[in-house]
């Protein structure tokens, strides 16, 4: 990967999960649903950095799961509100994963963002292709 596109996004509307503890983040395989989130914390000492480090950068797996039609009582979400946010036409392995993270903070922190230490990270297919989105929250 050598180019990035990054984006200011706005969701309007949540997207809805079922949670799924069993789904691996890095593991892509053909048994990964059509839709699958993941959240992570960011390291406390990482999150804010201009120079973030790539060995202690990722936190903790915070949730996982499956997309699903609406709101439920043991589901979560991706929340309306302001994201920092990229996508690339296949499926990642975790180093690049990391690195398109750690170029999505560097973007913010350089634009005085007030960003947030949680990442997402979302799969999904388009076109019958797999994707890998990014998002990072924010406060104006």
């Amino acid at each position: 990967m050598n180019s990035l596109n990054i984006i200011r996004l706005e969701l309007y509307a949540p997207l809805y999960y079922s949670r799924e503890p069993e789904l691996k983040p890095f593991e892509y395989t053909e048994d990964i649903p059509e839709e699958s989130l993941f959240c992570f914390e960011i390291s406390p000492d990482q999150y804010l950095s201009l120079e973030p480090e790539y060995d202690r950068y990722l936190g903790e797996l915070i949730v996982s799961g499956r997309a699903t039609s609406g709101p439920s009582t043991d589901g979560f979400e991706l929340s309306t509100g302001k994201y920092l946010f990229a996508q690339v036409r296949d499926v990642l392995c975790r180093e690049d994963i990391i690195w398109m993270a750690m170029e999505i903070q560097k973007d913010g922190v350089w634009e005085q963002l007030n960003l947030k230490n949680r990442l997402y990270l979302r799969y999904l297919f388009e076109d019958d292709k797999p994707v890998t989105q990014l998002f990072r929250p924010y406060n104006v």
